[in-house]
């Protein structure tokens, strides 16, 4: 769960919180933070991605006319860590014993380039500059099987059938041990596509409008006044109905909102002498949860 603290204030009675109010003070601060007209971060240019998800994702937004994608693989040699058992002597038999050592392993890179058409261009929000914070929260994704409302249920998930991972532990920066692959014969040659493809290789990423965040209404809202012999002042707390309109596909996609859907949140408000009713926090619950950013693996490109 995630709680926001909000510091907008919206004048009213200081004892009394009527439904309509609050529900407006949670749309000032909807606006606050640009969820009554969202946006999500894709990426532009050509730069390497071996998170089949995060292709996957690219492909349903091509898929819908908002990018134009295309990868290409390329084998090249990295080294590896590698561990082998070697026998020792010892007194009445011999023992074995785990011994590491710099190998090296062929493996296949992904690299997309990715371009917005008029569609896409068509969502970029004007509200965001380069270099803003691009920060983004998502939700599990749960796709509807419609090719016409959705043309991102017929595209298939993996891109390709015979893709290899190597775990994290085990593979390697390539410019970090570009000595040990200097060493082994052919390996400069072997890899000269991968490394050009690397020398090329930018990301930049836009914001392209995803969605819009509504406070319908607070029910069930109870006001806690505060006794004349009682420093505190009062409190309320109720629960929250938004509505999501205005879902594009990237919305969708990558946020995994439906048009209309709408949520049911826990919401605090609290009154402070002169600044008047204030909204304490909401408790988003089943709106965003903790997960990261599908499009993670790309967030270490610089």
């Amino acid at each position: 769960m995630v709680a926001v603290a909000v510091l907008c204030s919206c004048g009213n009675n200081r004892s009394h919180l009527k439904p309509g109010k609050a529900a407006s003070i949670v749309q000032n601060h909807l606006a606050s933070v640009h969820l009554d007209d969202a946006v999500m971060a894709i990426p532009v240019g050509l730069f390497e991605c071996e998170s089949e998800y995060t292709r996957y994702q690219l492909r349903c937004l091509a898929a819908n006319g908002l990018i134009k994608y295309e990868c290409s693989r390329v084998q090249h040699i990295v080294p590896v860590v590698k561990t082998r058992q070697v026998k020792q002597k010892a007194k009445g038999g011999a023992s074995y014993t785990n011994e590491t050592y710099m190998g090296e392993d062929t493996v296949w890179s992904h690299f997309v380039k990715v371009e917005l058409t008029d569609a896409g261009r068509n969502l970029l929000s004007a509200n965001y500059a380069e270099g803003d914070d691009l920060s983004r929260v998502d939700i599990d994704l749960v796709w509807v099987d419609d090719t016409v409302a959705c043309p991102e249920s017929a595209v298939e998930y993996y891109e390709y059938e015979d893709e290899v991972y190597f775990d994290e532990e085990d593979t390697f920066n390539i410019d970090e041990l570009a000595e040990e692959l200097d060493d082994v014969e052919g390996t400069e040659a072997f890899n000269a596509e991968y490394l050009d493809l690397k020398a090329k290789e930018t990301i930049d990423w836009v914001a392209l409008k995803a969605y819009r965040m509504r406070a319908v209404k607070v029910r069930n809202l109870q006001v806690f006044t505060s006794t004349p012999n009682d420093n505190t002042y009062p409190k309320a707390e109720g629960e929250l109905v938004m509505e999501v309109n205005g879902v594009t596909p990237v919305g969708r996609i990558l946020g995994g909102f439906r048009e209309g859907q709408r949520f049911i949140s826990d919401c605090s408000f609290n009154y402070y002498e002169g600044e008047k009713w204030q909204l304490g926090e909401i408790v988003f619950g089943d709106i965003f949860n903790a997960v990261e950013h599908a499009l993670e693996d790309l967030d270490e490109v610089e």
